[in-house]
């Protein structure tokens, strides 16, 4: 259980009744643009670098505080949070990419440079990219690991322990309407406005690079975050509502 003194750092949404916990590749840029125009009533001026506003508003809060504002955290599907991970930071162009990544996969493994790659070529660099994390997952402390790759679970670790709602990415604006209610003035007109997901440029399609090996792999790798967004998915298209995780504090 968590001491009742104990506190959650969490982004907020300027003075309204509204905080997350940041889970990158989870819908993060989304989040961090839409809390910024229900914070200051306008687009950032550059939403792709939305990461790098000094305006965005973090605080410490406690779980009594927590529980009488609207408190989320977001899950993807891991297959899908792979494939942004691998078409935003592996292969796209500079500054998105992290070169010192594909650096590295090429010398331990097998790496590719784009744009004009073979869809075996994509499948070839995804299991160089699955051998690179495991090894960071196997000589790092996880606290240590790169965000961007870190098991959604242990992100979301204490903010499930704190009792915070749990949203599904793929459904992210109509689940955060629902739970809500009328409590965040403008929020449907501020989501339109936002209008972005930071996806990047792709020549090709994620379904044709995944085989049943990769697959496997992706699920091996992200074994707990496979079985908390199965949990999630069943919960909210079972009964509409987000599922109760309370069991999972105890853990």
């Amino acid at each position: 259980m968590i001491d009742q003194n104990s506190v959650l750092q969490v982004q907020s949404a300027g003075d309204l009744p509204l905080h997350c916990v940041v889970n990158l590749k989870a819908g993060s840029t989304f989040l961090r643009n839409l809390f910024h125009v229900l914070a200051h009533g306008e687009l950032y001026t550059d939403p792709n670098m939305i990461h790098e506003s000094e305006h965005q508003v973090m605080q410490s809060l406690s779980i009594d505080e927590l529980a009488h504002d609207i408190s989320f955290f977001v899950i993807r599907n891991p297959i899908d949070r792979f494939f942004s991970l691998y078409f935003d930071k592996i292969i796209s162009a500079p500054p998105r990419n992290f070169p010192w990544v594909t650096a590295r996969m090429a010398k331990n493994w097998t790496f590719h440079a784009g744009p004009k790659l073979t869809i075996e070529q994509h499948r070839e660099n995804c299991l160089s990219l699955i051998s690179f994390i495991k090894f960071r997952f196997n000589m790092h402390p996880m606290d240590a690991v790169n965000p961007h790759w870190k098991p959604q679970t242990e992100v979301v670790k204490r903010a499930i322990k704190f009792g915070l709602t749990p949203l599904l990415q793929e459904n992210l604006s109509a689940q955060l309407i629902q739970i809500s209610g009328d409590r965040i003035p403008g929020l449907d007109d501020a989501i339109a406005l936002v209008g972005h997901r930071n996806k990047s440029t792709r020549t090709v399609f994620a379904k044709d690079i995944l085989t049943p090996r990769i697959r496997r792999l992706i699920s091996e790798l992200y074994e707990a975050d496979v079985a908390l967004y199965k949990l999630l998915k069943s919960g909210w298209t079972e009964t509409g509502q987000p599922p109760d995780l309370t069991f999972l504090m105890e853990q």
